[in-house]
């Protein structure tokens, strides 16, 4: 019966040896590769951002162009009326 009951438990010794070794790398494998794609993820959003502030800048600047057009023809629309009509005028008079 001896003879039976030692490789029992020389086999259950093992398995469990080899089932907390498993255990302990396997979890280093899992840490490793999560951090891997953390990392991987934290380079694509960085990338994502910088891409959405260069398009932000690049559509922003015609949208500067045309308000600061809008607002220079508004500006100088009377301006021009004014000198128009003061043309006008002068002609009138010496007319």
């Amino acid at each position: 019966m001896s003879s039976v009951i030692v490789p029992i438990i020389v086999g259950v010794l093992c398995a469990l040896i080899f089932g907390v070794i498993g255990f302990v790398f396997g979890g280093e494998h899992r840490r490793k590769t999560s951090e891997k794609e953390i990392g991987s993820a934290t380079q694509q959003a960085t990338k994502i951002i910088n891409n959405a502030l260069n398009e932000a800048e690049a559509t922003k600047k015609p949208g500067l162009l045309k308000q600061r057009m809008k607002y220079t023809s508004f500006v100088t629309m009377p301006i021009r009326k004014f000198v128009k009509e003061e043309q006008r005028f002068k002609s009138k008079r010496t007319a």
